[in-house]
C-alpha cells in the first residue's frame, strides 16, 4: 500500500484544502480513500494482500496497480495508509468489492461493481494545467488496423454501431463495425481501445472523427419529401415523410458528431432533428429565386442557406460574407460549400463559375475548360486550399489542392442516369 499510494495519487495532494478537526488538510482525505481502494482491490483480487509471488505483482494492464518500488514512498501517503490500516471497501455479505480506480473517468465513471455515475471533477483545471485525458485525440494508422484484422482485406471504414448511452457522444463505445473489401469484424470498444492503445487510444470512450482510409462511417439519404434513410453507423433520427410539406425539400447536412442533421426546403424552411439546432429560416421570407442547397458552420452552431440567384442567408453563428444576389448570372447557383473555419464560402453555378467569399480562396472554375455537362456540386478539401466541381455527367474537376482523380474528359462510362451531387472523403 505504501509504495501504490503515491503513485495512483500525488502525495502533495494531503496538503490542499482547509485543515479540518483532526488537524490535517481536507485533500489528505483524498489519499486516505485511495489507500483504501488499492487495499481493497488487491484483498478482493488475491484474497489477502500477499499477491500471487507474497508481496507484489506487476503486469501491463489493468489487472495490477502502479508499482514504482520503495523509492517511491513518502511519508504523508505512508500516514494515510497507516491511518486506514484496517478498512476496506465491502459488499453486501461481507465480499471485499473490487475497487478499479482510474485517474479519469471522461465525465462518467465506467460502472460495474458499483454503479456508473457521472463525474463532474473530471474536467476540472488547475492553474498551469488540465486534466489531459478527459479530452484526448488519437490518429491510428490505417497500416494497423488491418494488421490487427488481415481477414478485412483493404480498410473502407470503422463505425461505432452501439453506445452505452451515458455522458457526451452517447456515451462509450460498446460495439463497433470495422469494414474492409475483404470483409467486415464486429468488436467492443474496450477491445478496439486495447488494442491500439500504443497508438494513443486511451478508452473506449471516443469518436470516429476521419477516415484516412478514404471510406466512410455511413451517411444519410433525403428525399424531396423529407423521407430520410440512415446507412453504416449514421443514426435516424427523424424524417418529415409523413409531413404536408409547402415545397420540396433540396439538402441536408449533418451535425459534427452525427447525432442530428438538418433538411431544407426550396422555400428556405429548414427543420431540425436530433442536436441539431434551429437557428432560423427563410421560410415566412419571400425570396427571388428558391433554395438550392445549405452548408452548416464548423461547430454546428449555425447554417447558410443559398438560393439559385446566389442570395445567401446566414443563421446562427454563420457568418455573412457576401452574396451573389445583385448580380445577373449566366447560370444559376446550384449550390455552396463553406471553408474548413468557416470564415468564408464558395457559391457554384451550373456552368461550374465558382465565386469565392470571406477566406475561401478562388483555385479555378469550369468556364473556358473542356468541359461539357452542368455543374451540380462543389466539394472543399480538408484544407480549404482547393475543392472538386462535379458535373451531371460524372466528372470530377479538381482545382487547388484537390488531388486529381481522373482526366476532365473522363465519364463515368456506361451510366445513363444524371449526377446530382458529390463528396469527397476526409482522406
Amino acid at each position: 500500500m505504501a509504495d501504490v499510494t503515491p503513485a495512483e495519487s500525488p502525495a502533495s495532494w494531503g496538503a490542499l484544502g482547509a485543515v479540518g478537526p483532526q488537524g490535517l488538510p481536507s485533500g489528505f482525505q483524498e489519499l486516505e480513500a485511495q489507500a483504501v481502494a488499492v487495499r481493497s482491490y488487491v484483498m478482493s483480487t488475491y484474497g489477502s494482500l500477499q499477491g500471487w509471488f507474497g508481496y507484489a505483482d506487476i503486469c501491463d494492464s489493468t489487472a495490477c496497480q502502479e508499482y514504482p518500488g520503495i523509492a517511491n514512498e513518502n511519508a504523508t501517503t505512508d500516514t494515510a495508509t497507516t491511518d486506514t490500516v484496517t478498512m476496506a471497501v465491502l459488499l453486501p455479505g461481507g465480499a471485499v468489492a473490487t475497487t478499479q480506480y482510474s485517474s479519469s473517468t471522461g465525465g462518467y465513471s465506467a460502472g460495474g461493481t458499483f454503479a456508473a455515475v457521472p463525474d463532474s471533477g473530471d474536467a476540472v483545471c488547475v492553474p498551469g494545467a488540465c486534466n489531459t485525458h478527459h479530452t484526448w485525440q488519437a490518429q491510428v494508422p490505417v497500416a494497423a488496423i488491418q494488421s490487427a484484422y488481415p481477414q478485412i482485406g483493404a480498410l473502407i471504414s470503422v463505425g461505432v454501431s452501439q453506445r452505452n448511452g451515458l455522458g457526451d457522444l452517447g456515451g462509450r463505445v460498446v460495439q463497433m463495425t470495422v469494414q474492409g473489401s475483404a470483409g467486415s469484424v464486429n468488436v467492443s470498444g474496450d477491445t478496439f481501445a486495447s488494442q491500439f492503445a500504443p497508438y494513443g487510444v486511451q478508452s473506449d470512450w471516443f469518436a470516429v472523427t476521419s477516415q484516412p482510409s478514404g471510406g466512410v462511417g455511413g451517411y444519410w439519404m433525403v428525399a424531396t419529401d423529407g423521407g430520410v434513410f440512415a446507412f453504416g453507423d449514421a443514426g435516424f433520427h427523424g424524417s418529415l415523410g409523413g409531413v404536408h410539406l409547402a415545397q420540396p425539400i433540396v439538402g441536408m447536412a449533418g451535425t459534427p458528431d452525427g447525432g442530428g442533421y438538418w433538411m431544407d426546403a426550396s422555400d428556405g424552411g429548414v427543420f431540425a432533428f436530433g442536436d441539431a439546432g434551429f437557428h432560423g429560416s427563410t421560410g415566412g421570407i419571400r425570396l427571388n429565386k428558391p433554395v438550392v442547397g445549405m452548408a452548416r458552420t464548423p461547430d454546428g452552431g449555425g447554417y447558410w442557406l443559398v438560393a439559385s440567384d446566389g442570395g445567401v442567408f446566414a443563421f446562427g453563428d454563420a457568418g455573412f460574407h457576401g452574396s451573389l444576389g445583385a448580380i445577373r448570372l449566366a447560370q444559376p447557383v446550384v449550390g455552396m460549400a463553406s471553408t474548413p473555419d468557416g470564415g468564408g464560402y464558395w457559391l457554384v453555378a451550373a456552368d461550374g463559375g465558382v465565386f469565392s467569399f470571406g477566406d475561401a480562396g478562388f483555385a479555378g472554375s469550369l468556364p473556358g475548360l473542356a468541359v461539357h455537362g452542368p455543374a451540380v456540386a462543389l466539394v472543399p478539401t480538408p484544407t480549404g486550399g482547393g475543392y472538386v466541381v462535379f458535373t451531371g455527367n460524372g466528372l470530377a474537376v479538381d482545382f487547388g489542392d484537390a488531388p486529381q482523380f481522373s482526366d476532365v474528359a473522363d465519364v463515368v462510362s456506361g451510366y445513363s442516369g444524371h449526377i446530382v451531387g458529390g463528396a469527397t472523403t476526409p482522406g
